[in-house]
């Protein structure tokens, strides 16, 4: 898949299956993010217990929803987990999209120091 982020959306996709190469001109609303990039970004937020946020993501999906859809940070809560046996203080940040239809939760633990 190739695509070139703009107001519109374009480039292709290639099924390696089918050889079939389907072309993308998505036209978007809005400021929007890559649906690859968002987990990253989740570690960039101001992260504090209780946070949550809604995020618009850009996907493209042959089969499922295409364009600009939304990804929640449904809750965030200070933890403290055992990584190697040493305790790290972490944000515990559960999140979903609409790729899944919601249905999908991802947690994701993030170093309250470093971010990592």
């Amino acid at each position: 898949m190739v695509l070139k982020f703009e107001k519109k959306v374009t480039g292709f996709y290639l099924n390696k299956k089918t050889g079939v190469k389907t072309q993308i001109s998505e036209n978007t609303d809005g400021s929007y993010f890559d649906s690859n990039f968002y987990p990253q970004l989740i570690r960039l937020l101001p992260l504090e217990s209780g946070y949550s946020k809604t995020i618009s993501i850009f996907d493209y999906n042959p089969t499922a929803k295409t364009g600009v859809i939304t990804a929640t940070i449904k809750n965030t809560e200070a933890a403290t987990i055992d990584f190697n046996g040493t305790k790290k203080q972490v944000w515990k940040v559960e999140a979903t999209d609409d790729i899944s239809n919601n249905s999908a939760l991802s947690t994701y633990y993030i170093d309250t120091t470093t971010r990592k």
